[in-house]
C-alpha cells in the first residue's frame, strides 16, 4: 500500500502549469512504492497523459466527463489506495524540501492528519525549524481558527470512510469537507512549515465577482452552515462545542459577505431572518477571537448592525 496518494484535479490548464505541479509532487522524497500520483482530468479539451507520464511514468491518469472540482476530487478519492491522501490543485505545487519534513513527521507520529501552511510568494519560504503541535481534531477546533483549504493538509483516508465526500456543484466545498474530517482525527499534527505554493490566476473561480457568482457564493455558504449546524445536533460535549465554534465563525463570515456584497438592507434582513429561524442569529457573544467578539457584539443590536454595515462598506471601498 502506498503511504500517500496525491490527487490532482485538472481542467483545461496550460500544460506548463500542470506539468510543474506533477514535477513538484514527483520530487517529494518518496519512492514509487510509497507514493501514488493520480491526475483526474475533468473533461479537458486535451488529454495530456503522455506529456505527464514523461515526468512521472507511473502516474495514474483518469479522464472523466466534466463535473467540477468536487466531483473530480471524489473520483480521485475512490481511486486512491494510499494510507493517506493529499490534494494538490493542478495550478499549484508542493514545496518538496519542506513537504519532505511533513512526511517524516507523519512517519514518526503516525498521526491521522498533518496540517501545514501555504504561500503565494516563493520568497516567503524560509528554511527554519518549524513549530509543531499535537492535538486531537476536537481540541484543535476548540482553540484554533481552521484554514479550510483541502490542499492544506494530508490526512488518513480512513477518516472519511464511505460517507464524507465533497459536495458537487457548490462553491466553498472545502468549508464543508474540512471540519468533517478534522473532527474525526484522534491525532492531529499542526506545523507552521510552508509546504504548499498557491497560484492565484485571473479568471479562476475564486476571482469571479459578477452578480450571479456573488449570489451563488452566498447561497452555498448559507447551505454549508446549515449542514454543519445539523451535524452539530448529532455531536456531544466537546465535539459539539468544537463544531459550534466553527459554525459560529462561518456565520460571522457569511454576514460579513452579505454586508460587503452591497446587496442592500432588504437582502441583509432577509438572510438574517433565515439564520434566526435556524437558531444561528443573533450570534452568541463569545470570545472565540477578538474579531468575533466585536462583530457579534455589534451585530446583536439594530444600531450596532447599522454601524457595522457602514464601517465594513467603507473599509472595502477604500481597499
Amino acid at each position: 500500500m502506498p503511504l500517500v496518494s496525491f490527487i490532482i484535479p485538472y481542467y483545461n490548464l496550460p500544460l506548463d502549469l500542470i506539468r510543474r505541479c506533477v514535477e513538484s509532487v514527483a520530487a517529494v522524497s518518496l519512492d514509487s512504492g510509497e507514493r501514488e500520483i493520480i491526475v483526474v482530468d475533468d473533461g479537458s479539451k486535451e488529454d495530456v497523459s503522455k506529456q505527464l507520464r514523461d515526468v512521472c511514468p507511473d502516474l495514474i491518469y483518469i479522464r472523466r466527463t466534466n463535473g467540477g472540482l468536487s466531483a473530480a476530487r471524489n473520483t480521485g478519492i475512490e481511486a486512491a489506495t494510499g494510507e493517506y491522501i493529499q490534494f494538490v490543485d493542478g495550478d499549484d505545487r508542493l514545496i518538496p524540501n519542506v513537504y519532505d519534513k511533513c512526511v517524516d513527521k507523519l512517519r514518526e507520529t503516525r498521526a491521522d492528519m498533518l496540517m501545514f501552511r501555504h504561500t503565494e510568494d516563493e520568497r516567503a519560504v524560509v528554511e527554519k525549524k518549524p513549530y509543531v503541535g499535537l492535538f486531537s481534531g476536537t481540541d484543535f477546533m476548540m482553540d484554533h481558527n481552521l484554514r479550510a483549504s483541502a490542499c492544506g493538509y494530508v490526512f488518513r483516508k480512513a477518516l472519511i470512510g464511505d460517507d464524507i465526500r465533497f459536495k458537487a456543484g457548490i462553491y466553498h466545498e472545502d468549508e464543508d469537507f474540512t471540519p468533517r474530517v478534522v473532527i474525526n482525527a484522534e491525532k492531529l499534527i499542526y506545523t507552521d512549515a510552508t509546504a504548499y505554493f498557491y497560484t492565484l490566476r485571473n479568471g479562476s473561480i475564486t476571482t469571479k465577482k459578477d452578480d450571479g457568482h456573488i449570489l451563488k457564493r452566498l447561497d452555498d455558504k448559507r447551505d454549508i452552515i446549515f449542514g454543519l449546524w445539523e451535524l452539530c445536533s448529532r455531536l456531544y460535549f466537546y465535539d459539539y462545542m468544537a463544531m459550534e465554534r466553527r459554525v459560529r465563525q462561518l456565520t460571522m463570515d457569511y454576514i460579513f459577505n452579505i454586508i460587503t456584497s452591497r446587496r442592500g438592507w432588504q437582502e441583509l434582513r432577509s438572510r438574517l431572518s433565515e439564520l434566526k429561524g435556524r437558531g444561528l442569529f443573533p450570534l452568541p457573544i463569545k470570545r472565540y477571537t477578538l474579531k468575533y467578539y466585536i462583530f457579534a457584539s455589534l451585530a446583536d443590536t439594530y444600531p450596532g448592525l447599522l454601524l457595522l454595515s457602514a464601517v465594513l462598506r467603507m473599509v472595502k471601498r477604500n481597499r
